[in-house]
């Protein structure tokens, strides 16, 4: 679904390069002008401004040609270029030095903001109808330079920061996000930010953690969680008989169970699922959904990892345009925010080959009809 920004579908401005950047400021005008700006903004002889930096990070990021800072930079000497995102020419100075003036939660609250916009344009309309927003949590690598100190990992020369992510899988959308260094909990990244009342589907990391588990419940979260095969189960009642629809989705036993040894271990119920030569055994604080839709909620944790793919392998973030850990930050956070432009206006997240029409597109090389024809067959693949 389109957002507000948005414009009719057979028009070709909509994923103008430029048209792009017009949206990301317009939409980010009102959030700087909420916030007090620093003394660092305020010095006279600073030229480059938030709004500038963040345009040049976004406009880095969607640029076929402009790979490095040293480039990005450069191109700032550009009259049509520095018309677009509002700024003079700027040094390799200015440009590194912005990365310790600019907030992150800036964007962060533009990213929601525009997150929230989405509709949902994936899933089974049963679980849209029981579940309102079903959200995937997951982290992942960002590699990092053995120079960049903050990406604690694995030691002094492998260095990563971590995206921890929230994804709405109806919406397909970030959600909620954080970055941190690479050794961080995935765990207690999710449980400062659990929120009651939301739908969580999590793989085996964050079962295995039982009073993790049973915190999240007593917070009023709903979840489903994979568990490890070897994990210590203790059956409450006798297994539910099963339906032919739940035995034909690979659900082999539906029951209520307690985790662990422990008499206060967390309380749920387990279904267990066999498929493509797997068990999966799939641990569940709601009673009332049929074990084929627990099954089928689990299939669907698949997409952030899906989305994990795609920013990284399509839409390219791997050079960093900045090494601090609020440098790195930003730039995701630009990341993400192209992602969500792209889903508000063409409804999915372009493929390898329509990202590069699309790049084509802003080069001149590919005209209106030979995108609008790769777009619509992504949308009639659908």
């Amino acid at each position: 679904m389109a957002g507000p920004d948005a414009q009719p579908d057979s028009a070709p401005t909509q994923f103008h390069h430029w048209k792009l950047l017009e949206s990301f400021q317009r939409r980010l005008a009102p959030v700087l002008a909420r916030r007090q700006p620093t003394r660092t903004e305020l010095n006279p002889r600073r030229q480059l401004q938030p709004a500038g930096y963040f345009s040049l990070l976004l406009f880095g990021l969607l640029n076929p040609v402009l790979k490095t800072t040293r480039a990005l930079c450069a191109a700032t000497h550009f009259p049509r270029l520095q018309a677009a995102v509002g700024t003079g020419p700027v040094s390799l100075a200015s440009f590194s030095d912005m990365q310790w003036v600019c907030e992150p939660e800036v964007l962060a609250g533009l990213l929601r903001e525009l997150a929230a916009e989405a509709r949902p344009v994936f899933g089974d309309a049963r679980l849209q109808a029981q579940v309102q927003d079903l959200v995937a949590t997951d982290g992942t690598l960002l590699p990092a330079l053995p120079r960049m100190a903050w990406g604690l990992w694995q030691d002094a020369r492998h260095r990563a920061g971590k995206l921890h992510l929230e994804f709405s899988v109806w919406r397909q959308v970030p959600s909620e996000f954080t970055v941190t260094a690479g050794n961080a909990s995935e765990r207690g990244t999710w449980e400062a930010k659990i929120k009651p009342g939301a739908f969580y589907v999590n793989d085996r990391h964050f079962g295995q953690d039982y009073k993790l588990v049973s915190r999240v419940q007593k917070a009023g979260a709903k979840f489903v969680l994979r568990l490890l095969n070897n994990t210590v189960l203790h059956r409450l009642e006798p297994a539910r008989e099963l339906t032919p629809a739940e035995r034909a989705a690979g659900v082999v036993e539906d029951v209520r169970v307690r985790l662990g040894a422990e008499p206060n271990g967390p309380e749920g119920r387990l279904v267990r699922v066999e498929a493509a030569g797997h068990t999966f055994l799939l641990f569940t604080n709601q009673p009332e959904l049929a074990a084929e839709l627990v099954a089928l909620i689990y299939r669907y944790r698949w997409q952030i990892e899906l989305f994990f793919k795609w920013l990284k392998c399509i839409l390219g973030c791997r050079h960093w345009l900045a090494e601090s850990q609020a440098g790195v930050t930003l730039q995701v956070y630009c990341a993400l925010i192209a992602s969500v432009f792209l889903m508000l206006w063409a409804g999915s997240r372009p493929t390898k080959r329509q990202w590069e029409a699309l790049q084509l597109y802003w080069l001149g090389c590919v005209g209106w009809p030979e995108l609008e024809r790769s777009l619509q067959r992504a949308k009639k693949a659908k």
